[in-house]
């Protein structure tokens, strides 16, 4: 690296020294304002483009912030309540991801996601939830 680059990487480590830097709060919050900003353009609403903006200086301003236990606590709130979306997105995208190697089916009874090697044929499944027993093709 040049002389002029590690002048640059000390400044910033300078500046957020103290502070609280990203998380996944603030992460939600620019895809927010980047999703608001598209819809603003596209629609021509002024209004929202400057809400986009307030949301990025909201997204900065958490990001300097050198009250670390207040932005912790936003965040641990946030992952908290976006718990359920965020394990569903990721099942999905799990299943996504091997639907070659298995077959997903949910218990008749009580909706148990259940995963089935593909390619054994016909088989008895059984729920590890509730023990219900059921046939299906892999």
């Amino acid at each position: 690296m040049d002389k002029w680059t590690d002048k640059l990487r000390a400044g910033a480590a300078r500046l957020m020294a103290g502070r609280y830097g990203a998380d996944h709060l603030n992460l939600a919050i620019v895809v927010a304002s980047l999703a608001v900003t598209l819809i603003g353009s596209l629609t021509g609403l002024r209004l929202l483009v400057i809400a986009a903006d307030a949301l990025l200086v909201l997204a900065f301003w958490r990001m300097l912030s050198r009250n670390r236990e207040a932005r912790m606590a936003e965040n641990r709130a946030y992952l908290t309540k976006t718990y359920a979306v965020r394990k569903a997105v990721s099942e999905w995208g799990n299943r996504t991801k091997n639907r070659k190697q298995y077959h997903y089916y949910k218990c008749p009874k009580c909706r148990e996601r259940l995963r089935v090697p593909r390619g054994v044929g016909s088989v008895t499944v059984t729920c590890r939830k509730c023990g219900e027993k059921f046939e299906k093709k892999a």
